[in-house]
């Protein structure tokens, strides 16, 4: 398969030497023939019998590997085309990091799905600003529209942003541009809003398959269309989504849409809101508790804020979808004895996170002994205040599951402990805010998890020194990732890919280090000329790369087939 991947990534020539390439990969070759005889002439499988839900796995894995072989793909044949067309579709505003060109392209094309009638509308709205070529007359040959599956609202804004500026400075207009998250309303950014509602209608009556959507603002507010949303009649697009993520911001709109949601959407899957506090904060948590009690099987659940309204929403969630949560994230909530309680009776989790929670006092921490968390598979504790005594709590709390993945903010002598006794067989071990005078109790930790097969080393202060001060021999045989997000310098990287011997199984290497050299790279190349375990390898912390850098990352990808992540799917290995 990674030799597939690779073939489809390599640039073409044309589109005919193209399509004979990707035939031959599925050329077979007659058994029991010696290799230095000439084969026999043989016919290409035919592509189109290899079947839709095949192709789209393959192409999936292509999209989600960052490969721009993908868009290769297109130019093969009418039956691969349309088999890639909805992948490259279904997410354009998240699934990669869209530039300021692509982002004109993509609203240019969607300004082509367009009906007449909303076209005029839209050159009277913008008429008065003299602004040419806005709105296309031509109209797609492809409703691109209906392949969205998932909507983003602030990036929608975002790139619509950009092709206001492209139109703008084809034109010679010297209009203000649009600064997000300025304090002054901006005539430009009326433009956005007004394009942006009318592709989000376009989305409402085009786009069937819709099942995500993000709701953020690029600018300083956004306009939301709820009076259209409202009376859409058939199939309203709320009525179709599965997965929710809504960053509340003080606005009417916002709180009316967070008012709708109960009435108009009750099959939400995965429901995601950060909010900060406000004035009628009681208000909103009100309405995410409507908003939870109108699901019908909610089953992940991330909250982000509500520091005072803890408990509305949690009891929200222990009252109504119990039985079917399997996923909760907390940040920043404030914890009270009755929202731990309704916390307990969630007896389906396979995954709980508290990120900077305040409250856990070791009175409120202990009711979680009283949870049935047998399902437990991944628990994550960190918090900006070390509290070492409620860490351990909340891990001794999981003893009666499997958990196989842990995060903590904390090694000393008595979480140490406390993991050893109650989930020694834990797999993956992100060390949340790594310091050097941990060493010991870390090694000694490592040493004693015989199942361990990722580990990541995250320092929470960003710092240019070196802290991964040790040898590769303390880390376990069985580490097939390693991940570090912190600082190393090349001698210490060297020290430590050297000191993992011929025993290594690292096969995934990920360093998000914003100092990262060309020397770190060849330090990586030389113990992989040495050992060739690893398979794929991911730099973070860069935005851009030297020549000499970007030469020694072809090698390793050239020569010795590593696989060079893309940044953005990082979080993804």
């Amino acid at each position: 398969m990674a030799n597939l991947f690779c073939f489809f990534s390599r640039k073409k020539k044309d589109s005919k030497n193209n399509k004979k390439g990707f035939k031959s990969i599925f050329r077979r070759r007659r058994k029991n023939k010696p290799i230095s005889e000439k084969p026999e002439p043989q016919s290409a499988i035919n592509l189109k019998k290899i079947p839709p839900n095949v192709l789209q796995l393959i192409f999936s894995h292509l999209d989600n590997m960052g490969s721009k072989g993908l868009y290769s793909c297109l130019f093969v044949d009418h039956y691969w085309h349309s088999n890639v067309l909805p992948i490259l579709w279904k997410h354009p505003f998240t699934s990669k990091p869209l530039s300021k060109l692509n982002s004109v392209k993509l609203i240019e094309t969607l300004l082509l799905c367009l009906d007449p009638a909303a076209k005029q509308s839209l050159r009277a709205s913008l008429k008065q600003q003299k602004l040419k070529k806005i709105i296309p007359n031509k109209s797609s040959s492809f409703d691109y529209a209906s392949l969205l599956i998932e909507i983003d609202y602030k990036e929608l804004e975002k790139s619509i942003h950009f092709y206001l500026l492209e139109s703008f400075n084809n034109n010679n207009n010297n209009n203000r541009l649009i600064t997000p998250r300025s304090t002054t309303v901006n005539p430009l950014l009326e433009h956005v809003h007004l394009l942006s509602k009318n592709l989000f209608m376009l989305f409402m009556k085009k786009s069937s398959k819709i099942e995500s959507l993000i709701i953020d603002k690029f600018g300083e507010f956004s306009d939301l269309p709820i009076i259209e949303i409202q009376q859409q009649r058939k199939s309203n697009i709320l009525s179709r989504i599965t997965k929710l993520h809504l960053n509340y911001y003080e606005s009417s709109d916002i709180f009316d849409f967070l008012r709708l949601l109960p009435s108009l959407c009750n099959d939400l899957i995965e429901f995601n809101i950060n909010i900060i506090d406000f004035e009628n904060e009681a208000l909103i948590h009100r309405s995410i508790a409507d908003v939870i009690i109108s699901q019908r099987g909610l089953k992940k659940f991330s909250i982000e804020g509500a520091r005072n309204g803890g408990n509305t929403i949690l009891s929200a969630l222990g009252d109504s979808q119990s039985k079917t949560l399997i996923s909760i994230r907390f940040k920043l909530i404030n914890f009270k004895s009755t929202g731990m309680k309704s916390l307990t009776k969630c007896d389906q989790l396979n995954e709980l996170l508290f990120e900077n929670c305040q409250g856990l006092t070791p009175e409120i921490t202990k009711i979680l002994f009283n949870a049935k968390l047998k399902n437990l598979k991944k628990l994550v504790i960190w918090n900006k205040y070390k509290a070492p005594p409620i860490t351990s709590m909340i891990i001794k709390s999981t003893k009666n599951s499997n958990l196989k993945e842990l995060t903590l903010d904390t090694i000393i002598i008595g979480t140490v402990n406390t993991i050893l006794e109650n989930c020694s067989n834990i797999t993956t071990l992100k060390i949340f805010d790594y310091q050097p005078k941990h060493k010991v109790q870390m090694f000694r930790l490592l040493r004693d998890l015989p199942l361990l097969e990722n580990l990541t080393i995250y320092r929470e202060t960003e710092v240019e020194l070196g802290v991964i001060d040790f040898s590769g021999k303390f880390l376990p045989n069985s580490i097939k990732c390693l991940r570090l997000e912190c600082g190393i310098n090349p001698d210490q990287l060297d020290n430590l890919l050297k000191g993992l011997g011929d025993r290594s199984k690292l096969n995934t290497l990920i360093i998000d280090y914003f100092k990262l050299e060309i020397t770190h790279l060849k330090v990586i190349h030389d113990w992989v000329k040495s050992k060739r375990t690893l398979k794929f390898l991911g730099i973070g912390g860069k935005s851009k790369f030297s020549k000499n850098e970007l030469l020694e990352l072809k090698v390793l990808q050239d020569e010795y087939e590593v696989f060079i992540i893309p940044s953005h799917r990082l979080d993804y290995f």
